[in-house]
C-alpha cells in the first residue's frame, strides 16, 4: 500500500506543475543573453540575415568606402565595421539595447524604440530582424530542454 501512496503523491505533484513557472525557470539570464547574442551577433553581425533567414541587403559603395576607411565619427570606439552586408552597427548603441524580457506565457525582445523606428520605417527594413532564425530557435531549444527536466525533477522529486 505504502508504494502507491508515494506514486499517488507523486501524480499530485505532477499535476501540480506549473508551465508559467517552469517557462521563467528556465528561459534564464543565460538564455537571455543567448537569445540576444544569436540575434545580433550571428544573425545580423556574420550572416546579415532576420528572422526569417531572408538577407537584410548591402550597403551603399559610400557606405562600404566609409566603414573601410574608419572615416565614420559615429564610431567613436575604432571598430572594425561589417561592409559585406548590412547589421545595424555602427555605435554599438543598437545591439547594447537589445533586452529579453520573459513572462509566465512568452519570450518578449525589445530594442531601442527610437532606432528600430527608423530602421524599420525610414530606412525600410523588415521588423523581422528582431527574432530568431528556425536554426537559431533549436539551438535556444536544445539550451532550453534540460532546463525544463531540471525543473520537473526539482518540483517532482523535492
Amino acid at each position: 500500500m505504502f508504494e502507491f501512496d508515494a506514486i499517488n503523491k507523486l501524480f499530485d505533484k505532477a499535476k501540480s506543475l506549473n508551465e508559467g513557472r517552469a517557462w521563467i525557470f528556465v528561459i534564464d539570464s543565460g538564455v537571455q543573453r543567448k537569445i540576444i547574442e544569436l540575434n545580433t551577433t550571428d544573425q545580423l553581425g556574420r550572416e546579415g540575415i532576420d528572422s526569417d533567414g531572408d538577407s537584410l541587403g548591402d550597403y551603399a559603395p559610400l557606405t562600404v568606402e566609409i566603414r573601410s576607411n574608419g572615416s565614420d565619427p559615429r564610431n567613436k570606439a575604432g571598430r572594425s565595421l561589417q561592409t559585406d552586408h548590412i547589421d545595424f552597427k555602427v555605435t554599438g548603441d543598437y545591439w547594447d539595447s537589445w533586452k529579453v524580457q520573459v513572462t509566465s506565457t512568452q519570450i518578449i525582445v525589445t530594442t531601442d524604440p527610437n532606432r528600430y523606428n527608423e530602421l524599420v520605417n525610414e530606412l525600410r527594413f523588415s521588423p523581422e530582424h528582431v527574432g530568431l532564425t528556425e536554426e537559431n530557435l533549436e539551438i535556444i531549444r536544445k539550451i532550453v530542454l534540460p532546463k525544463y527536466q531540471e525543473y520537473a525533477r526539482r518540483e517532482l522529486f523535492s
